[in-house]
């Protein structure tokens, strides 16, 4: 196999990995929301009118707990996935950044940074 088949493979292989990785989760959401469907259906003529007046209620209060809750745990959610994210990136360029900075100054120090960014587990307090 020639080399700029291999290189070809490579690519295909990054950007579909790429694509799948963003396709996931928005795929999980709509079979989320699909078997939310189907379960509002399977109860359908079982709950009754006052326990979804109930739930309707303590969802349609602006004062409602619900809110503040659900802001948060997205919120975290969010911040862990950036981080995450962020973590991965920085490893996937670590040695390309280190052969620029060995070609652009010899001499150059470690920062003694772990692979992915974050401090080694002496530096911490």
């Amino acid at each position: 196999m020639a080399k700029r088949d291999q290189e070809l493979i490579i690519v295909l292989v990054r950007e579909i990995s790429g694509l799948l990785r963003k396709a996931v989760p928005w795929a999980a959401v709509c079979v989320i929301g699909w078997e939310v469907v189907l379960i509002f259906r399977e109860l359908a003529g079982r709950l009754t009118v006052t326990q979804l007046d109930v739930l309707v209620r303590f969802f349609a209060k602006a004062s409602s707990p619900a809110y503040p809750w659900l802001l948060a745990v997205i919120a975290i959610a969010y911040g862990y996935l950036q981080r995450r994210e962020r973590q991965r990136k920085t490893q996937s360029l670590q040695a390309r950044i280190i052969a620029l900075e060995q070609k652009i100054d010899p001499n150059r120090t470690s920062s003694l940074l772990e692979a992915d960014g974050s401090r080694r587990e002496e530096d911490r307090l």
